[in-house]
């Protein structure tokens, strides 16, 4: 037997993406919160040194795969927006985000004289639907270490980034 939020959901698609994107949103903002709270793991992006390695190697591919908005680099995880270049003449983001992670893991432990995974398996990504998403997305991104109460080292480089274009 259906539940009642497939019955919903069959017969008006866009009733169930605004569910799901819902259900998203839940779970983004419990998770959010413990990382903020109780940050989780090493925390190494702390160290103003694997934070410059984060940032060089996401700047490295600004302009030739995307255009960076803003970034926020966060203890334990960072924050990123941006608009993608022609998707038909260049990788799919995936592909540059495997580029990102992969490449900043490998100099990240070389630098920590460490071995092993360095980033979680799975993003949170999310598509920007129109001007008001995109500036709600910014801001927060950008005012996230005052939000979570970091010291103000995280509001200056290599921790933040913005382009106001």
């Amino acid at each position: 037997m259906k539940s009642e939020i497939d019955l919903i959901t069959e017969s008006n698609p866009f009733q169930k993406e605004q569910l799901e994107e819902r259900i998203k949103m839940k779970y983004f903002r419990r998770y959010e919160h413990q990382l903020h709270v109780k940050p989780y793991g090493e925390c190494y992006l702390s160290n103003i040194e694997i934070a410059q390695i984060l940032y060089d190697k996401i700047l490295s591919y600004h302009g030739l795969f995307y255009d960076l908005k803003c970034l926020s680099i966060m203890p334990n995880h960072v924050h990123l927006l941006f608009t993608t270049m022609d998707l038909n003449s260049h990788p799919p983001v995936d592909k540059w985000l495997q580029l990102i992670k992969g490449g900043s893991a490998y100099l990240i432990n070389s630098r920590l004289n460490r071995k092993g995974k360095f980033w979680a398996k799975e993003s949170f990504d999310r598509y920007i639907r129109n001007e008001k998403h995109y500036h709600n997305t910014f801001y927060y991104i950008i005012n996230n270490p005052v939000t979570a109460g970091l010291p103000k080292k995280y509001l200056v480089l290599p921790y933040i980034y913005r382009c106001d274009k």
